[in-house]
């Protein structure tokens, strides 16, 4: 169907859309402590000011355990910020299986495209060359990022 769009837009002049449901970490006060954020829906902080936090990666737990897993947690930050993931009808009684993320910088891209590289050999790109050159989705549309999904 059809749904209205928000758009962030950042100091830098990139932006970022939304539908009313989509999850933004956000908290009542500014602060740095991760624990004092949580998860809301757009349509409940419309009006507030939004900062943007990025958290420390220095956690034991990331940096000890193996490459792997540091790119999975690393993908799934992505496809929770702006990404998807979905199993759609086919026919035949199929389905298709599809996992992407929207990238709007070659900094981002870069990184994106490293990650489904480097978990599932290959990637796919779509541009969106009626909203920017930049803004590219990176995808893999395979039953084998379920197991992705479901760990």
């Amino acid at each position: 169907g059809i749904r209205k769009i928000y758009r962030a837009t950042l100091k830098n002049g990139n932006f970022i859309e939304f539908t009313d449901d989509h999850l933004i970490k956000t908290s009542t006060s500014r602060t740095k402590d991760p624990n004092k954020y949580y998860w809301e829906e757009l349509k409940n902080i419309i009006g507030n000011k939004i900062l943007q936090y990025s958290p420390k990666q220095d956690h034991e737990e990331y940096f000890s355990c193996d490459e792997q897993k540091k790119f999975f947690a690393q993908l799934s930050g992505w496809v929770i910020g702006d990404g998807y993931y979905g199993k759609y009808p086919l026919k035949n009684n199929h389905e298709q299986t599809q996992l992407g993320v929207v990238t709007i910088n070659n900094d981002e891209f870069k990184h994106v495209t490293g990650l489904f590289d480097n978990l599932y050999k290959s990637h796919t790109v779509v541009t969106k060359k009626n909203i920017s050159e930049n803004y590219r989705i990176v995808k893999h549309d395979f039953k084998e990022v379920d197991d992705f999904v479901n760990e």
